[in-house]
């Protein structure tokens, strides 16, 4: 998917942690073609507040929202664990968040 950050939805389910980096298409200008606005992000959490209702034992909620940066450091952080586990199936992997730019 090309497009840039325009926030993180924080989200847990049934598993644990499941946030989501929101993204929009860009213009020609570089800049994206979409804000997420406080009405977005109500229709977004909303669908994903209510999407597993049909699945039993299944839920999930949308505690919150972080920034831009805080998607930027989420991408940053996700991309680090694959770089440094990807080698290590079946053992435990940790990892450190980047050091902030």
């Amino acid at each position: 998917m090309r497009g840039v950050i325009v926030g993180l939805m924080h989200m847990t389910d049934e598993k644990g942690l499941d946030s989501k980096v929101v993204l929009s298409a860009v213009g020609s200008n570089g800049q994206p073609l979409h804000a997420l606005s406080a009405p977005e992000k109500q229709r977004i959490g909303e669908f994903f507040k209510y999407y597993k209702r049909y699945d039993p034992g299944a839920f999930s909620d949308v505690p919150g929202w972080g920034s831009i940066s805080a998607g930027r450091s989420f991408v940053a952080t996700t991309h680090a664990f694959f770089l440094q586990c990807r080698q290590r199936a079946g053992q435990p992997c940790r990892v450190t968040p980047p050091a902030k730019r």
